[in-house]
């Protein structure tokens, strides 16, 4: 969470509300020495965290773009275990593959692809105003799971209509495709289910307003974005996504329920 404020955000509502959490950051070491880490090297990092929880300790599992894949991965190996949620946010649609390859993401990379420009937050920090850059490296493994995790739109769609998932889409994300593609999927449900399961549906895969990337106040809203009105905006997002997550854990059988309504 080195980079991302909507994360060191989320994290710390979720102290306010005595709810224990442990963060698994996308980058590893300091300095010279900091790389970027792939998605199998996120999965491996997330299943020793939650396995070192009791089985009966629900788990929910919030990700931020390329993270998704990761989270993902995990709450799909270990839901026959135990309860696990997950929270998408800016879901990295249609494809990790085609989103780390549209000109957006190609700008924080360099040529060869082998380092990625990385903000980094001073600790306790929420304001982009404090941030420093540095560079990470890439190892090739990184892009190789992007490509292997193609079906990942697919799968993350079923986890949201089997009420195991959410998404939170940005209507100004830098990657167009993510909130285009949670639109394309309200408009199949508005044909294919009644008007209940439909606002159910939508309700838990919303396009935010207004948000950009990090589901911050996008300039291209068009209003005034003082600092205050942007951490109201955040602040809110946040509040909306924590009560989210904890109903989707709430569900004693989310599936049976989206099935019943279906």
């Amino acid at each position: 969470m080195r980079s991302t404020i909507i994360m060191r955000l989320i994290s710390q509502e979720l102290s306010d509300r005595d709810i224990p959490v442990t963060p698994v950051d996308g980058i590893a070491g300091y300095g010279s020495e900091q790389q970027v880490k792939y998605p199998s090297w996120q999965l491996a990092d997330l299943r020793k965290s939650i396995l070192a929880r009791s089985e009966q300790t629900p788990v929910l599992l919030i990700a931020h773009c390329i993270g998704t894949v990761a989270a993902l991965g995990a709450a799909e190996q270990l839901a026959d275990e135990r309860t696990v949620g997950l929270i998408s946010i800016a879901p990295p649609l249609p494809s990790p593959h085609d989103t780390v390859h549209t000109p957006q993401s190609r700008k924080k990379r360099s040529e060869n692809d082998t380092r990625m420009q990385v903000i980094d937050l001073p600790e306790g920090a929420v304001d982009y105003s404090v941030t420093t850059a540095s560079t990470a490296r890439i190892d090739p493994q990184y892009f190789e799971d992007m490509r292997q995790a193609g079906n990942l739109e697919l799968r993350l769609r079923s986890r949201v209509e089997a009420g195991r998932a959410a998404v939170y889409a940005a209507e100004h994300d830098w990657n167009v495709a993510s909130p285009r593609r949670v639109r394309a999927w309200h408009e199949d449900w508005r044909a294919t289910y009644g008007p209940e399961t439909f606002e159910a549906l939508q309700a838990r895969a919303p396009v935010v307003a207004n948000a950009a990337h990090g589901l911050y106040l996008s300039p291209r809203s068009g209003d005034d974005i003082s600092p205050e009105a942007d951490r109201r905006f955040q602040s809110d997002n946040v509040t909306r996504l924590v009560d989210a997550g904890l109903e989707l854990l709430a569900a004693p059988d989310a599936t049976a329920a989206y099935r019943r309504a279906a």
